[in-house]
């Protein structure tokens, strides 16, 4: 399986010891996290600014939902500022949903996220 959102990540699933993992395989992404961001600029992100992740942020959490996968541990560590958008890390705690709520499968995912 093999999940490519917008943002040009993949996820992809392999199999080892008989167990489903799943690997996230991401560009490099210099800018940090959101956090980051925010303590580099003294505590504060303009209005505009925040409109514009909040969408990206949105829209990524819909398309991730849309194909039965649930995040579980948003937070600004876990957001990415990519050249070309906002970028959704650590699916560790993510699950795979069915549509009538039921949880189907934890996540192993194997995760590597580089930034400075």
């Amino acid at each position: 399986m093999l999940l490519s959102p917008p943002s040009q990540s993949s996820l992809v699933t392999t199999c080892e010891s008989n167990k489903s993992m799943y690997n996230l395989f991401m560009e490099y992404v210099p800018s940090g996290t959101i956090s980051n961001e925010i303590k580099r600029l003294g505590g504060s992100l303009d209005e505009s600014v925040i409109g514009i992740y909040e969408c990206q942020i949105l829209l990524g959490l819909d398309y991730l939902h849309l194909n039965g996968l649930v995040h579980c541990d948003i937070k600004g560590q876990n957001v990415l500022i990519g050249e070309d958008g906002i970028k959704i890390t650590d699916l560790g705690c993510g699950r795979w949903v069915a549509e009538d709520g039921r949880v189907l499968q934890r996540l192993f995912l194997v995760h590597r996220c580089l930034w400075r």
